[in-house]
């Protein structure tokens, strides 16, 4: 199945945030691409309208993405470096669904 790209501005990367900017990309492709796109989304549904977000606008609390980035920080400390960085990833995106619950009520 092949998968529109679009052209998005990003925010330039500082001298010395290379490596922040280099994990939060890993983030993203882990939700498009990896276990997050395996597990979660739905063909054509947008990040925002997958599970990640919409359980936690449901609860009306961002306790549920909070409550799983924990688990999944919790969890990558008793598995092997590839699978715990991996959880970790994901960790970040339960918390970036957080953030996007905080804007839709603004």
């Amino acid at each position: 199945m092949t998968r529109a790209h679009v052209a998005v501005v990003r925010t330039p990367v500082y001298a010395g945030y290379e490596s922040l900017a280099r994990a939060l990309d890993e983030a993203l492709d882990e939700a498009q691409e990896g276990k997050g796109r395996e597990r979660h989304a739905v063909t054509g549904r947008a990040f925002e309208e997958q599970q990640i977000v919409v359980v936690g606008e449901w609860m009306d609390s961002t306790a549920f993405n909070i409550g799983q980035a924990v688990k999944k920080a919790i969890e990558s400390m008793r598995l092997p470096y590839p699978r715990a960085r991996l959880e970790l990833l994901g960790a970040v995106n339960y918390l970036v669904g957080a953030v996007l619950i905080l804007d839709r009520r603004d």
